[in-house]
């Protein structure tokens, strides 16, 4: 670079001619990232997927397990059929558990037991029925 001596030979729009612009550097910044973790695992869980396996995360410590498909389905069913814990319901009770969780709660807000804050808080407006999943265990030595 040579050095200026004086004002008169400084011209700016030569000290920026050879400058890209912003918007064409960001092709090349998205092209030369690294993938970051998630892309990653992302990219893992599709091949996995593929091959007819499940990666799933664990109840406790946070760990993740590569499962087969078909091991993962048949114990979820074997949990399932347990009679004890489950039963088959012929229609989803949730809507009739939400209008008698909201007639509750409207009671008491007229009771002055809860303010309309609390009681807007906990009414639901789109109630789901629950998901089953299993999650495995990992037992420690």
């Amino acid at each position: 670079m040579a050095k200026l001596t004086d004002d008169a030979d400084y011209d700016a729009s030569e000290t920026f001619a050879n400058i890209p612009s912003p918007l064409e550097l960001i092709p090349k910044i998205l092209t030369h990232q690294e993938p970051t973790h998630r892309n990653r695992f992302s990219v893992i869980h599709k091949n996995l997927e593929s091959n007819e396996q499940l990666v799933l995360q664990t109840d406790e410590g946070g760990a993740t397990v590569i499962m087969d498909k078909k091991q993962y389905t048949e114990k979820m069913e074997h949990t399932l059929r347990d009679r004890t814990t489950y039963h088959i319901s012929n229609k989803d009770p949730t809507m009739k558990i939400n209008g008698i969780l909201s007639g509750m709660l409207k009671d008491m807000h007229r009771n002055e037991e809860i303010d309309a804050w609390t009681m807007n808080s906990i009414i639901r407006k789109d109630a789901r029925p629950p998901t089953a999943y299993g999650l495995p265990k990992i037992l420690k030595e």
